[in-house]
């Protein structure tokens, strides 16, 4: 087991400079040993820490008093041998040099800590879904009409972003830098997973494909694992834990709709996003009726059609615009 490991890596990691070869170095580091990890909580804290900006170190100040030091030493000896021991002189020089680093990093990590973070903001609009590969490796697939703002490079321990609709997540691996997604007042934190989140409307719906995910809403918290999924109620504050059907939470990402008995109010909503047109409804009673049906890479016109068929619904299309006239539902 190795003891210890080299300060210079744990500021590097700290400060997003670190090499693939160098984060695992450190990451097996921690792992080995509870007083590993404790110890690098206890950097995590000196990193996130506030105070001002020291001044800065004067190394060589701190050379000269080593040097000042041996002196004292050598003269002491000729006169009594029996003062210091080689052990004590050894002890003295090692408390010189770990003040001297100790000075160092913390110019280092005030340095850091005035750095200012830039953010990145990506948009889509209807019908369009792009990829964004973020600074730590992970990908993000933003689904249409939504925004994800993310810093362009990661600082600290935390990676955050910030999620106004429908994306998934592949997070890279970093069992001491958690990833947290923003939606509003919830949030989402995972390590290194893949899943689904969808704030399209009141509701906001975390679906996991692989992995361990935790959300949160104040002071609730929820662990979520492979094909289950939450569903949080901006208007109760009420989180609801249930099955996933990743098939059907995760079809946006092959270009397909699928509705399961849902309500045409519901499922007008996808439609505005996916075809990037306005739908409304000559009464409330077409509202209640309830489509099922698999569309993949499909126009509009063939979706509209297999809804009239099954419900008896009739549709009129006036440029960006779909009116649904009819009996409806109860």
């Amino acid at each position: 087991m190795q003891e210890n490991i080299p300060t210079h890596l744990i500021v590097r990691y700290l400060s997003n400079e670190a090499t693939a070869e160098e984060k695992k170095k450190l990451l097996d580091w921690v792992a080995e040993d509870a007083s590993h990890h404790k110890a690098f909580l206890e950097w995590l804290t000196l990193w996130e820490n506030k105070t001002p900006r020291p001044a800065e170190p004067d190394l060589s100040h701190a050379l000269r008093q080593l040097n000042d030091k041996i002196d004292i030493y050598e003269e002491d000896e000729k006169k009594t041998r029996t003062l210091f021991s080689w052990r004590k002189l050894a002890a003295s020089i090692a408390v010189f040099l770990v003040a001297g680093i100790a000075i160092y990093l913390l110019g280092k990590y005030s340095e850091s800590r005035s750095e200012k973070i830039t953010y990145t903001q990506q948009t889509t609009s209807s019908g369009e879904q792009i990829s964004i590969k973020l600074s730590d490796g992970s990908v993000v697939q933003l689904n249409a009409q939504a925004s994800l703002k993310y810093p362009e490079t990661f600082k600290g321990f935390k990676r955050e972003v910030y999620l106004t609709g429908e994306a998934f997540f592949e997070i890279e691996k970093d069992s001491l830098r958690p990833f947290i997604i923003h939606t509003g007042e919830f949030s989402t934190h995972v390590l290194g997973t893949s899943f689904n989140v969808n704030a399209t409307g009141d509701n906001i719906i975390v679906s996991v494909a692989s992995g361990k995910v935790r959300v949160m809403q104040g002071d609730e918290m929820q662990t979520l694992l492979p094909e289950e999924k939450v569903r949080y109620s901006s208007a109760t504050k009420i989180m609801v834990k249930e099955k996933a059907n990743l098939e059907r939470e995760l079809a946006w990402k092959n270009n397909t709709l699928i509705f399961e008995d849902t309500r045409l109010s519901d499922a007008s909503k996808k439609i505005e996003q996916w075809y990037g047109v306005s739908v409304s409804f000559q009464n409330e009673a077409i509202k209640h009726c309830l489509i099922t049906g698999k569309y993949k890479n499909e126009p509009i016109d063939k979706v509209l059609q297999a809804i009239s068929y099954s419900t008896g619904i009739q549709y009129r299309i006036t440029d960006k615009t779909i009116t649904l006239y009819g009996k409806g539902c109860e």
